[in-house]
């Protein structure tokens, strides 16, 4: 009788190590896959992000290139009527060209 005792001992023990090894693979399976799944939206945010930061560089290239073209009032003042023309004639080529670019840009 003793060694029946035993045995069921025995073999409830090692069912009880078994579902506790179950149990700690289930969790280790879940903890996979939410890590997975956590690295699957990180990757979304990293490249949601890296647009938005190409969408903001070219933004500010648009900006620091059209304020290139821009001048002090006080150089206007040595500037003769013609040379006024041109450079109206040049801010405005390049004004419509970054307007194009920015409309292209967007689309």
């Amino acid at each position: 009788p003793e060694v029946t005792s035993g045995g069921d001992r025995a073999k409830k023990t090692s069912l009880d190590i078994i579902a506790s090894l179950t149990k700690e693979l289930e969790d280790y399976r879940k903890a996979a896959s939410k890590m997975g799944n956590d690295i699957l939206r990180l990757r979304a945010q990293i490249h949601e992000l890296e647009e938005s930061n190409s969408r903001l560089k070219q933004e500010v290239f648009q900006y620091e290139s059209s304020s290139g073209v821009l001048v002090n009032v006080s150089d206007l003042d040595h500037m003769s009527k013609a040379e006024l023309i041109r450079k109206h004639i040049h801010v405005c080529a390049k004004l419509g060209a970054e307007d194009q670019k920015s409309r292209d840009f967007h689309r």
